[in-house]
């Protein structure tokens, strides 16, 4: 009886360790978790934000950094490549129907997405106006579906195949006759004219 006591006690207190270490490793684990989920800087999660009406959804990926707009009303979505130029995401927020970025890195600059009331989308870029700048890539442009046409306004307007590689399209900006763009606006469409858009470059006050 006295060994059997003995074997008894020892078991308890062995069975009593187990459940004191493993009640120690859930808890580690639970401290372990919870460091990740509130101490890991918010740019860790990737995170879709949305702004949207009747017409248009935009989203834009605070991860990637790719902008879509789905046009609602013809089922189709236009997505931007990926940004160039070693620019990093530092900010982002949103107020209503405007999304607000903040960028660093070869260039310091805030960019605001605006929905408007008139199914648009509005993208003002602001800086310092001391800072040197040579060319901004931004935003960047939308990938274009095959059987697609580019509309220009080069010389005195053009539709060209958004396949085509022949046609020397140049970097400068002239918006007037005689050579390169005459007005500040371009589209796409497709080979229908049915869907597509057109970008409008303006001068924010």
């Amino acid at each position: 009886m006295q060994i059997q006591n003995v074997s008894y006690n020892k078991l308890a207190t062995e069975a009593k360790k187990n459940v004191n270490s493993s009640f120690f490793v859930k808890l580690l684990t639970s401290f372990i978790f919870l460091f990740f989920l509130f101490c890991m800087p918010a740019k860790t999660f990737a995170k879709e934000w949305v702004m949207e009406d009747v017409n248009l959804k935009i989203s834009f990926n605070d991860q990637s950094l790719i902008l879509k707009v789905l046009d609602k009303r013809c089922k189709k979505i236009w997505e931007q490549y990926s940004l160039k130029g070693n620019l990093q995401l530092q900010k982002i927020s949103k107020n209503q129907n405007t999304i607000i970025l903040r960028f660093t890195g070869k260039y310091s600059f805030d960019a605001a997405l605006t929905l408007s009331h008139q199914s648009e989308l509005e993208i003002i870029v602001s800086a310092n106006a001391a800072m040197p700048i040579n060319e901004l890539a931004f935003p960047a442009a939308f990938k274009s579906p095959a059987n697609h046409f580019l509309v220009l306004t080069d010389s005195e307007g053009m539709i060209l195949p958004v396949e085509d590689k022949e046609y020397p399209l140049g970097n400068g900006i002239t918006y007037y006759c005689g050579g390169g763009l005459s007005m500040a606006w371009m589209g796409v469409t497709d080979k229908n004219f049915a869907t597509g858009y057109m970008a409008v470059k303006m001068k924010h006050k």
